[in-house]
């Protein structure tokens, strides 16, 4: 019996078919037509000159199309680079070759002979010459004709006035939500309205004051606004009145409701990602506490620029603790919506004559007001001569002088006193122009005066337009929000190289540096605003308009 094991079908092959041999198999075209005479490969590394190829080849279609004499793998030591030629690269046989480094220097040499010289710029010194575009380029807008600093200062005045918008809306909206949801609430007419017996705690004689529940709150009363017609207002902005760094630099934002002749003001504070608007005086109809004018309440027509509002701080619960102290608060308005405010004055047609427009727009002043303010023009002129040339070393050693008394901002300073610090600081006044001027500032007759008081009377004060460069430039010192500077944070800031006095060669820089420093006492090292603004009120007093005094600002604080 044949126990091998039968052939498979893959193995079986009949008698007739040839065996296959791998070994001889080969095509008679097998063979290269041009092949590399005396080639020696070289397998080094693939970062050299000459190496074999890695497994380079090209199968784009392309090759295919190459000749044919070319072996199929790159066996050489580089592959052929094949230059395709566009018809914007296309060069004429007759052009000749753009050599671009040939003449660079020649080039260079003529452009810089050919440049017109360049100034200094005037307001900031952070501006490199080099920027300032020549005027023979090409202007065809306003944004070409700035370098590349004054795009970006531009720019940043955008973002900022985008900003201010934006935090007006905000205020505005929480204003009109504080408004419309507290008014109905909180009104007295919510009192009288007459409960059911069966909501009384208290049934004896004298019942107890009337417990009122939500479900008997009126949901509007006579006196409640509907938005409409509390958007109906003026809006403005306006500071505080005091020489303590932390609140004088502060912009509050009030609001002045036409519906029923009520005023409050908004702080805006900003809390980390956080912002929020904060009442700062509550809405009320107030009145005039100090002046000609004691006892009149407040109209649209004292809602101007350079207009100060008094308040009662008693009546204040949301004041800082620092200002609920003093007995009064003041504020200077700064800016107005003069807009929104000739709508609510003429209903929206304003008279085209200046009297008529004049008149309803700012407030009238009676005769006696009239004429207190010549007198105060008139002390104002005469001492404003005698310290011209050292106004500002004048006005801050007046200052530090009341500092001594150790009586705080609103410390409070007799005739007697006053005169002695007039006389020590050689201030001559005639006796009688002084004696009617104490007249028109001592409203209370209490025989005394504040210092901020005495300073804005008597020496003048500047316009809310320098005041405003004034606190900018202490804002840009002041990065902590402390109040005070201190002598190396100025040295960072302060760079009177642009000086007018300096670029016309009446002064030097150091000069200026050397006056302004020794405001810094040499114990402390540091000044308060109230000092910095004293500063810069006998820099005002000598300069005769505001672009002399803003090219001033601008040139020593870089604003």
């Amino acid at each position: 019996m044949d126990y091998r094991r039968p052939p498979s079908n893959h193995d079986y092959r009949p008698d007739c078919v040839p065996s296959l041999d791998l070994g001889s198999l080969a095509d008679k075209d097998n063979s290269l037509k041009a092949p590399v005479k005396d080639y020696e490969p070289k397998l080094d590394s693939p970062d050299t000159a000459s190496t074999v190829s890695w497994g380079y080849h090209d199968y784009s279609p392309a090759a295919s199309r190459r000749d044919s004499k070319r072996p199929p793998f790159a066996l050489h030591h580089s592959p052929e680079v094949t230059t395709r030629l566009s018809g914007r690269d296309a060069r004429p046989a007759s052009v000749p070759r753009l050599d671009l480094h040939a003449n660079k220097d020649s080039v260079t040499e003529e452009q810089h002979s050919k440049r017109a010289p360049l100034q200094p710029p005037f307001h900031t010194h952070d501006e490199q010459p080099s920027r300032v575009l020549s005027s023979s380029r090409p202007q065809s807008s306003h944004r070409s004709q700035m370098s590349p600093s004054g795009v970006d200062l531009e720019k940043k005045i955008e973002a900022l006035k985008l900003a201010e918008a934006r935090k007006r809306e905000h205020i505005m909206q929480k204003v009109l939500t504080d408004q419309l949801s507290r008014a109905a609430i909180s009104d007295p007419q919510q009192n009288d309205s007459e409960m059911p017996a069966s909501n009384r705690t208290n049934f004896s004689l004298d019942p107890a004051p009337q417990i009122r529940n939500l479900h008997y709150t009126k949901v509007r009363t006579t006196t409640t606004g509907t938005e409409q017609l509390l958007s109906n207002c003026v809006n403005f902005t306006a500071r505080i009145l005091t020489r303590d760094g932390q609140f004088a630099l502060r912009l509050l934002y009030g609001f002045y409701f036409a519906i029923d002749n009520t005023i409050t003001v908004y702080e805006y504070r900003q809390f980390g990602k956080q912002s929020s608007a904060l009442p700062f005086v509550n809405r009320g109809s107030y009145s005039h506490i100090v002046g000609r004018r004691k006892g009149r309440n407040f109209t649209i027509q004292d809602i101007s620029v350079g207009s100060d509002l008094s308040f009662n701080t008693s009546s204040q619960g949301t004041l800082p603790a620092t200002l609920a102290k003093q007995p009064i608060l003041k504020l200077r308005i700064v800016e107005v919506d003069d807009t929104a405010k000739e709508k609510v004055v003429f209903g929206g047609s304003a008279p085209f004559n200046t009297d008529a427009y004049s008149r309803e727009m700012h407030p009238a002043l009676t005769q006696q007001e009239m004429e207190d303010a010549k007198i105060i023009a008139q002390i104002q002129i005469a001492i404003q001569q005698k310290i011209r040339r050292r106004a500002s070393k004048t006005l801050t050693g007046l200052a530090r002088h009341f500092e001594k008394f150790g009586r705080g901002d609103g410390g409070k300073f007799t005739q007697d006193e006053i005169k002695k610090a007039l006389t020590t600081f050689h201030i001559g006044v005639d006796p009688k122009l002084f004696s009617s001027v104490w007249l028109i500032l001592d409203q209370h007759d209490d025989g005394c005066l504040t210092y901020s008081d005495l300073r804005r009377y008597l020496f003048g004060e500047m316009n809310e337009f320098r005041n405003s460069l004034v606190r900018k430039a202490f804002q840009r010192v002041d990065a902590n929000k402390s109040g005070t500077i201190s002598l190396n944070e100025t040295r960072k800031f302060f760079c009177p190289h642009y000086h007018p006095l300096v670029l016309s060669g009446k002064t030097t820089e150091q000069d200026i540096k050397e006056d302004f420093y020794d405001l810094f006492d040499n114990r402390g090292k540091e000044i308060s605003y109230g000092i910095f603004e004293d500063y810069h009120e006998g820099a005002s007093i000598n300069a005769k308009t505001d672009e002399e005094f803003e090219a001033v600002m601008k040139g020593c604080w870089n604003l």
